[in-house]
């Protein structure tokens, strides 16, 4: 069997290569013809657009058929069932950015979506994910929104995922973007859950395409480059067609402490240096007799209590990265070559390629690192974390000459909170390889009978270097000296373990400003360097027939199969195996599926030219597939489309969806890092306020904590230095998902012509949704239902002694149900203005509207319902609305985003909420595009011209994971210019 599988797999490979080698070979005979991009009568070019203008009646010739997103029917007059969005290249380019991911993420149906903006160390630590663009539909979750590339799965970039880096796919190549909404499982197979993204790339070029783009923040950061080049043509006497691209950006990246948001760290939801680390460059000294001490800014020891919180608290916002330095390198081509033409009735038959390679590299900055010499209660324990370090010995020579001020130091020693300043901010380094190519033949076996079968070979592979990581190992021994007889007399001191001796060790004095030695750093700090891989295999086939003539039309079937393997392989730093790195804690893996998959649809179009039925038609799709982990599963959807009249359509879907738990859900590999997490039952603020509990959490704390519960007192190392860890788990079962669609298009002839609005319901309702709650959101589970439920509490770790939390086991689980409704409108208007100044001028309207009726999560059967409308990432109103004058040769746009008043946390209890409204937030984008000449266009935009600033969101919010602003839903940079160009050829 396996055998056969690599037979196959060479076949395809070998066939692409020559395909592309033929191409590029014939490429110089190609012919230059200016091809200007097809765009819908009435409608703005590269507007965002609905299906009834974009992709039903305009997206090919009378004689073309043409294939939706959502279908695999082919017919002349298709229309989508299904409400589609659909973004062209003009809108990109109109809008400004340089990755796909950003345009998509302003798009009202988007939740928070994963990048550059908002990631982190906690989601560093996490997995291998820094530096993808994921995109989020609904707000359900990356994992639940299916990204295609030309109705192709593509390899997904989180390697163990199915989540496609958009960062890995060329603007410069993508002709549109169609976004659907509601289950597509049955067309496309699993994890089309909450909708599916199809990229469609250019595949008619002849010409060449020269582009540039340059941009500034009006801080002076966040600098951004970008060159594109695309060229394509015919060959052999127009029996080949290809399309070549590459591209090149670079982005600065943008520090948090060059923004007012960043200046210092959050608490509740408010910039306060009070959210700050007690973790200072001096260190805090606890254990003492006569209590916590530290080494102030003037290497000073002094008592904390009393002093000013820019000395006790250090704060880390301004260090990190709010956007990551990212560089990327692109290819991408595609051809296809005529085989058998045709000619005289006979089958048709056409070879195809697509290709494509992607090169990024992203470095995100973090402040110092922090370690926490404290011992027990979680060193050498399942709470351990990287920051973990033992107690300062109480014989340690340098702490002998502190006793007299710190008081008695027990035969336990003290405990020392230190940020290892001297060595600078920390840094990951991540470069990310993708490799994609497909080759297959298409074609016509007789009239009204087409095929498509393919091979498909994806990888990723992914480098992350951690920088500045210590050997906890080499610290715990630099800690135990001999101090040769003479405890006063430091210059003979030494480490005891002779093993570490002979790697260089000295003693460790952590007392004190820049009281750590260059040597020692050279000793301590070790190479940190982890490698993934993933890989994707797809072979598939389908046949489309005309079966029988019906009223309204050719009633039409398809039935086809698909093979898919995914496999993947964790190779983690060998500190991070043996549990040495003071970053996270990381085992070996790897895992693979295969799922073999049989499916069929089928078109019925009943009725047409009667009264009040212009046309009328039924359709349906059914999946079957059969996983290597969890076993059959089967889907399904129907649809009906019943266009009233020219200016009236009525349509809707329901269906069922899949999604199989992929690799990362089953076999990742156990790790552990530290995170960030409020306790529910701390009963005092940081200044030492009584912080008053809901009767359900104080009923909890006191049952599962006894005395402790009334005096239990949380300090800000504490929160922060929880030891998170994650892993797989192998029992996790499908999750299953209905969803309904239902809608109405309004196209007037006779009165408003131009105009296009569209109106649609979904709504989405999965069941044994699998999970991977945040930290705080686990905890909070926890005490906040009643009766301590244990998938929630078992996973809580706290201090036998004195109750403290000190870990938590957030292993992914099977919750209960996760629901979803709303209501999306869509809006284009075209109105011709005449001449003006002797110019043609024409006026361009859009809009785009999300209600958010309900997004409900429970967790377990009988818990309560965690009601998530008006969370930030889960507004109820989002509104992206513009205008476009044309006048002549220049054109004026001028955009606006909308976000309606949120919460940072429906659950937010006690001080968090006092702070928990996030107000609602316009942005506002222009532009000014000139053609030059008839082959130079220049592009002038300003984003975010007011300058409008994001919301503060902080912890204890479960909206963000450390940082003090949700950047997957707010604009991070601000006020920012750029110029662009593009020349043909």
């Amino acid at each position: 069997m396996m055998s056969t599988y690599s037979e196959i797999r060479r076949c395809w490979l070998t066939g692409a290569a020559t395909i592309a080698l033929a191409t590029a070979a014939q490429s110089a005979g190609a012919q230059t013809v200016d091809t200007p991009a097809i765009q819908p009568q009435g409608t703005p070019p590269g507007t965002i657009q609905t299906d009834p203008v974009a992709t039903d009646d305009n997206a090919a010739s009378a004689t073309q058929d043409i294939v939706v997103t959502g279908s695999r029917i082919r017919s002349q007059n298709l229309k989508s069932e299904a409400p589609i969005q659909s973004v062209g290249e003009e809108a990109i380019e109109r809008s400004g950015v340089s990755l796909a991911s950003e345009l998509l993420t302003d798009l009202p149906q988007f939740g928070s979506t994963f990048g550059n903006s908002n990631q982190n160390s906690n989601t560093a630590a996490a997995g291998f994910n820094t530096g993808v663009e994921l995109v989020n539909l609904r707000n359900l979750g990356v994992q639940r929104t299916l990204v295609l590339v030309n109705n192709r799965r593509h390899v997904g970039g989180d390697p163990g995922t199915s989540s496609v880096d958009l960062n890995s796919i060329p603007s410069s190549m993508i002709s549109r973007i169609d976004v659907v909404t509601g289950a597509a499982s049955a067309v496309y197979g699993a994890d089309a859950v909450s909708g599916v993204v199809n990229i469609i790339l250019k595949d008619n070029v002849e010409d060449l395409t020269v582009s540039g783009r340059s941009g500034i923040s009006s801080r002076g950061d966040g600098g951004q480059v970008q060159f594109s080049a695309v060229m394509g043509g015919r060959f052999a006497d127009d029996r080949g067609r290809f399309t070549i691209g590459a591209e090149y950006s670079r982005d600065d990246g943008i520090i948090a402490g060059n923004r007012a948001y960043g200046l210092a760290d959050g608490l509740n939801n408010r910039v306060d240096l009070a959210g700050g680390s007690t973790g200072i460059p001096g260190g805090t000294i606890s254990g003492g007799a006569n209590g916590t001490f530290i080494f102030d800014l003037q290497n000073r020891l002094v008592p904390a209590a009393g002093q000013p919180l820019s000395e006790t608290r250090y704060q880390r916002a301004p260090r990190r990265s709010q956007l990551a330095a990212n560089e990327r390198f692109l290819l991408s081509a595609n051809g296809r070559y005529s085989l058998i033409d045709g000619d005289g009735g006979a089958s048709r038959m056409e070879a195809y390629f697509e290709t494509g390679y992607a090169n990024a590299r992203t470095r995100l900055a973090i402040e110092p690192q922090v370690i926490f010499f404290q011992g027990l209660p979680r060193l050498g324990t399942e709470a351990e974390s990287p920051a973990d370090a033992p107690a300062i010995p109480a014989n340690n020579p340098f702490l002998l000459p502190l006793i007299p001020t710190i008081g008695a130091v027990p035969a336990s020693g003290v405990q020392v909170l230190r940020r290892i300043s001297e060595l600078g901010d920390r840094g990951i380094n991540v470069e990310r390889e993708t490799f994609r190519i497909v080759g297959g033949l298409r074609g016509e076996l007789a009239q009204g009978v087409n095929y498509d079968i393919y091979y498909q070979h994806g990888t990723v592979r992914a480098v992350q270097e951690d920088t500045e990581v210590f050997d906890r190992f080499r610290l715990a021994a630099a800690l135990n000296v001999d101090n040769n007889g003479t405890p006063t007399n430091l210059a003979d001191d030494r480490c005891v373990d002779a093993r570490y001796r002979s790697l260089g060790c000295i003693p460790l004095n952590v007392f004190g400003v820049n009281s750590i030695s260059p040597q020692f750093l050279a000793y301590a700090v070790i190479p940190s360097v982890s490698v993934t891989k993933a890989t994707q295999d797809v072979v598939s086939g389908y046949i489309s027939a005309d079966l029988f003539s019906l009223p309204g039309g050719k009633a039409t079937i398809v039935g086809g199969g698909e093979y898919r393997r995914e496999s993947v392989r964790y190779d983690p730093a060998a500190s991070n195996l043996d549990r040495s790195s003071s970053v996270r804690f990381l085992d070996a893996s790897d895992g693979s599926y295969t799922v073999t998959e049989q499916f069929g649809e089928v078109r019925l179009p009943l009725l047409r030219d009667l009264p009040f039925v212009r046309a009328l038609s039924l359709g349906g799709a059914a999946r079957y597939s059969k996983y290597s982990t969890i076993g059959s599963e089967f889907t399904y959807n129907v649809r009906a489309d019943w266009m009233v009249d020219s200016w009236l359509r009525l349509r809707g879907t329901t269906g069922t969806a899949v999604r199989a738990p992929n690799i990362n859900e089953l076999r990742a590999p156990q790790s552990r890092a530290n995170s960030t997490a409020f306790d529910p039952c701390d009963r005092f603020t940081d200044t030492g306020a009584p912080i008053t509990l809901s009767a359900v959490r104080a009923t909890n704390c006191t049952t599962a904590l006894g005395a402790l519960a009334a005096t239990l007192n949380q300090t800000q190392i504490q929160r922060d230095t929880v030891a998170s860890q994650n892993s797989g788990n192998p029992n996790l079962t499908a999750e299953k998902a209905r969803t309904y669609t239902g809608g109405v298009v309004f196209t007037p002839q006779a009165f408003l012509r131009g105009l296009s609005l569209s109106a649609d319901y979904y709504q989405i309702k999965i069941d044994r949704v699998i999970s991977t709650l945040s930290v705080q959101d686990t905890v909070n589970q926890c005490y906040d239902q009643a009766g301590l439920p244990g998938v929630f509490c078992d996973r809580v770790s706290r201090d036998p002694v004195n109750g403290q939390l000190i870990g938590v086991n957030n292993q992914l689980f099977n919750a209960a149900t996760e629901e979803v409704q709303g209501v999306d409108v869509q809006l284009l208007y075209g109105l011709g203005l005449g001449n003006v100044g002797g110019a043609p001028a024409r006026l361009n309207l859009r809009g785009s509207y999300a209600l958010l009726l309900k997004h409900d999560f429970v967790a377990r059967a009988g818990a309560a319902v965690d009601r998530r409308v008006s969370q930030v990432g889960d507004a109820r109103h989002r509104v992206q609305a513009g205008a476009t004058l044309a006048l002549g040769s220049g054109r004026f746009s001028w955009d606006t985003r909308f976000v309606s008043r949120s919460v940072a946390d429906t659950t937010a209890t006690g001080a968090a909420a006092l702070n928990n409204t996030v107000p609602r937030y316009f942005v506002h984008d222009a532009q000014i595009s000139v053609d030059a000449t008839r082959s130079l266009r220049l592009d002038f935009g300003l984003q975010n011209v007011f300058d409008k600033q994001p919301p503060i969101v902080t912890n204890p919010s479960r909206t963000v994971s450390g940082g003090t602003i949700a950047g997957g839903v707010y604009d991070v940079r601000g006020r920012y210019f750029y110029v662009s160009g593009v020349a043909r050829f």
